[in-house]
């Protein structure tokens, strides 16, 4: 006599466990009654009767076999060719034979297929169509053409693919494997071997690619790869936007899928362009989120370009007043922004060098908003994405004053006095009258220079001699006069030559001269005209407004202007702080202001790091408003709106959208040392301690 698939399962359970199987535990896995269960054990003990290979019997709810034959049992086995499915497994074989075969599939044929009843396959549709629904998914019956799977065919693969990848057991795969060449056979009219053509395909793939991408995954994608001819034949694609498929149509990927596609001709597998580009996204893989409709992947763009506007209106202390233009633009960079993403795709902005120099403060600030974006895809920005957005934020922002306030794109000249600031200021001004704006000019005095700031400066002006702490930079140094003579300005002249300072400028000012020289009968008075085509040869929109003075954080750190106190509220804290940025008389109305809008969740609290926050106050038309920053330090951290938390807060007034970038570009530059947080963390301990 023959077992059947379900009493070879029961067998083969048995011959794996030496302790024998519980009842309850096999009639859960077999969802069959007790009874059933008795039979088929009924029927086993007839089979290795006539087989001599021993015997099944039932000690206190548990199922032994009783065997001294265990090797000729198994090979018994082992010659039986049906396969037992699982609960899981049988209904995922009934979602495979229904959206991906040529039978139609009734509840008679099913039941058959399957050897199980009509009412155990009707609980498996019943369960399918919960199941289905999660997907936006629906099974469907007709008496004549039986159950179909409806919905977006985006979401059948990928729900398709799901299964797929749940089924791992050798036994299953084969099974899948055998009704898909079926199926092929069946369309194409040739009975060829598709796995192998598939196997094929991926090879010349690796070689196209130089990359061997499928050595864990072959099976699988094999497999995807004809459900998704069959789905193809049966007249249904997955529908792409415009600019994924742009973005898949410029890979070496779609290259080469497309020519081992049109292989297929010969097979009577005509493919469309649409399943080509299907086939180079499952064969690049997902790198980040992956969307199971194009309604959330639409909204994930949204919700992601939004995102990034907000966190950098929060990072930069301003606010567009375009936001909703802003965004909508966005959009159509961030889609294919995405899509490179997505697929792991490279792309290079020759412009990013261009970007960080021109507008340091606006890339830095970009660069942070991505850092605080909640999502996968934020950690795969390169650098030149982000020089890319930086173009759209600075279209959407007022060009002069954008490039004043980046104030550090300018090139900076350091200029050092004995004593006084008189002398340096006056010198300042010579500096300007002959180079016009195309430096930033720091001024001070020996007794408080920084040695650690002298490498941010181009040049360093000396007014006297012998200046010991700047000794290190003395092919940077340039000793000159209050008033400057003849040879002082020959001496900048020839320094910016020899420091490579303007390499653009310089070469085409020297070009002109000689060639002035040349055609010039008089003498030329070369360093004059030297500093006369500079000057022309400069922006001017750069001369429009003074850059404003940079509030250096580290200097008020050092001088002891910072705060401390044992233990704060939120209220109190918002209190303390206002009072100290604008004093006592106005306090009061920015406090208000503050509550509101914290109230109203418009913002104004930044996460530079753990431990400190960034509260922005703007006073933006506020008479005698200014840009300032306080700080203050809490033994106990401060539990802040938003379930923020910290102990060190950098009170922040701004005045307009642009003038105080660089104070705040000097505040996050200093608490990207981290050893500045713990050094102001310490000091506050040992304060207490004093």
């Amino acid at each position: 006599m023959e077992l059947k698939s379900r009493q070879v399962y029961i067998l083969e359970e048995l011959t794996a466990s030496r302790e024998g199987l519980e009842i309850h535990i096999l009639l859960e896995k077999l969802q069959v009654t007790r009874r059933t269960l008795y039979y088929d054990l009924e029927k086993i003990n007839h089979y290795l009767k006539d087989q001599q290979l021993g015997l099944v019997s039932i000690d206190e709810n548990h199922i032994v076999l009783q065997t001294y034959h265990n090797k000729g049992l198994l090979y018994e086995l082992e010659r039986h060719e049906e396969y037992y499915y699982s609960i899981e497994e049988r209904r995922a074989m009934e979602v495979f034979c229904i959206s991906l075969s040529h039978v139609r599939y009734t509840l008679d044929v099913l039941a058959e297929l399957f050897d199980v009843s009509k009412n155990t396959v009707l609980t498996d549709i019943k369960m399918l169509k919960k199941e289905l629904q999660t997907w936006k998914l629906k099974i469907i019956s007709h008496a004549q053409s039986g159950y179909r799977i409806i919905g977006e065919e985006k979401v059948l693969r990928k729900m398709l693919q799901d299964k797929l990848q749940r089924l791992t057991n050798p036994g299953i795969r084969f099974r899948i494997k055998t009704q898909l060449r079926k199926t092929l056979c069946y369309y194409s009219g040739n009975d060829i071997d598709f796995y192998e053509i598939c196997r094929c395909i991926i090879k010349q793939y690796e070689i196209d690619t130089k990359g061997e991408f499928f050595l864990g995954n072959m099976d699988a994608v094999c497999l995807m790869m004809q459900m998704a001819w069959i789905r193809s034949i049966q007249g249904f694609s997955v529908s792409m936007n415009l600019e994924e498929e742009m973005t898949l149509m410029n890979t070496v990927s779609f290259r080469s899928l497309e020519i081992s596609s049109r292989k297929l001709d010969q097979y009577d597998i005509n493919l469309s362009q649409k399943e080509i580009y299907y086939m180079t996204v499952l064969f690049l893989g997902i790198q980040t989120t992956d969307f199971v409709s194009r309604e959330q992947e639409d909204a994930f763009i949204e919700s992601f370009a939004k995102e990034l506007i907000e966190n950098f209106e929060r990072v930069s202390c301003m606010s567009f007043q375009d936001r909703d233009r802003l965004i909508k633009k966005l959009n159509y960079h961030i889609r294919p922004l995405y899509y490179r993403m997505k697929y792991g795709l490279e792309t290079v902005n020759p412009l990013v060098h261009d970007v960080k120099k021109r507008y340091p403060a606006l890339y830095y600030f970009a660069k942070k908003a991505f850092e605080g974006i909640q999502s996968e895809a934020s950690a795969l920005i390169s650098e030149d994405e982000i020089a890319y957005l930086c173009i759209y934020f600075a279209s959407h922002l007022n060009e002069k004053k954008l490039q004043n306030s980046t104030a550090s794109s300018r090139e900076m000249i350091l200029i050092v006095g004995i004593d006084n600031m008189a002398t340096t200021t006056l010198v300042k001004e010579q500096l300007q009258e002959l180079f016009g704006g195309a430096f930033s000019y720091h001024i001070t005095v020996e007794s408080k220079l920084k040695s650690w700031t002298l490498k941010d400066y181009v040049l360093i002006i000396c007014i006297g001699h012998g200046f010991q702490s700047i000794e290190r930079y003395q092919n940077r140094c340039i000793e000159v006069e209050p008033i400057l003579t003849e040879t002082d300005r020959r001496k900048l002249m020839d320094a910016i030559e020899k420091q490579n300072i303007y390499m653009e400028k310089d070469p085409v000012i020297r070009s002109i001269i000689k060639s002035a020289q040349h055609h010039s009968t008089g003498t030329i008075d070369k360093v004059n005209l030297y500093f006369d085509l500079f000057r022309l040869l400069e922006p001017q929109k750069k001369l429009l407004i003074d850059p404003v003075e940079i509030i250096d954080l580290q200097d008020k750190i050092k001088n002891g202007e910072v705060l401390n106190y044992k233990h704060l509220d939120w209220d109190m804290l918002l209190s303390c702080g206002c009072t100290h940025l604008v004093g006592d008389s106005r306090a009061k109305r920015l406090i208000e202001r503050m509550k509101l809008r914290f109230r109203e969740h418009v913002g104004g609290l930044y996460q530079i790091r753990k431990h400190v926050i960034l509260v922005h106050c703007p006073m933006h038309k506020e008479i005698g408003g200014s840009i300032d920053e306080c700080v203050i330090i809490t033994e106990t951290p401060v539990l802040c709106p938003g379930e923020l938390e910290a102990r060190i807060f950098l009170f922040f007034s701004t005045v307009d959208n642009y003038s105080h970038w660089n104070t705040l570009m000097n505040i996050y530059t200093y608490f990207d040392e981290l050893t500045h947080i713990s050094e102001l963390l310490e000091v506050r301990t040992s304060l207490e301690t004093e």
